[in-house]
């Protein structure tokens, strides 16, 4: 089978042209759904192996916007209050999210850790916790590695969602 690029391309542009499109309610409607707890079943088998050593905690979305890092794509710093910003395949990720909640689809949630100047990072999932953001959430489900739980716990104000 032979690979489109410009098939592909147009996929992704179309996407992210619909989501664009919709109206604050429409995004009222997209509920973010996290594999953790007896969804775990949809989790992907990464994130399936790596629950075995992390703990899932519910977190304020703005406390996690003032202290995370969202690093940056395409040379562009990710900014956790717009949900598209120009940069097609990062407007790619956050509309393939948005596609999957919006039809009923349940999506690993965001781990985060601590890097080497003990700010907040994320190991995975940067996209999932802005388009959550950016749909109203107030709360966002988060994994956080066992090794990483105390120097977190010294920046943020984490919530247990499922008791170890």
């Amino acid at each position: 089978m032979k690979f489109s690029k410009k098939k592909t391309l147009d996929k992704e542009l179309k996407l992210i042209s619909l989501y664009k499109k919709k109206q604050i309610s429409d995004f009222k409607k997209i509920k973010p759904r996290w594999a953790v707890d007896k969804y775990s079943v949809y989790a992907t088998t990464h994130f399936k192996a790596s629950l075995e050593d992390c703990e899932i905690f519910k977190i304020l979305s703005k406390d996690l916007i003032k202290k995370a890092d969202f690093g940056d794509m395409g040379g562009v710093p990710l900014n956790p209050n717009v949900m598209f910003n120009g940069v097609e395949i990062r407007d790619f990720r956050v509309a393939k999210i948005l596609e999957h909640w919006d039809n009923f689809g349940f999506i690993d949630p965001p781990q985060i850790g601590i890097g080497s100047f003990s700010e907040i990072i994320f190991y995975d999932g940067r996209h999932r916790t802005l388009a959550a953001i950016n749909l109203g959430c107030k709360f966002i489900l988060i994994a956080i590695h066992f090794s990483d739980k105390k120097a977190v716990e010294r920046i943020l104000n984490l919530v247990p969602i499922v008791p170890r």
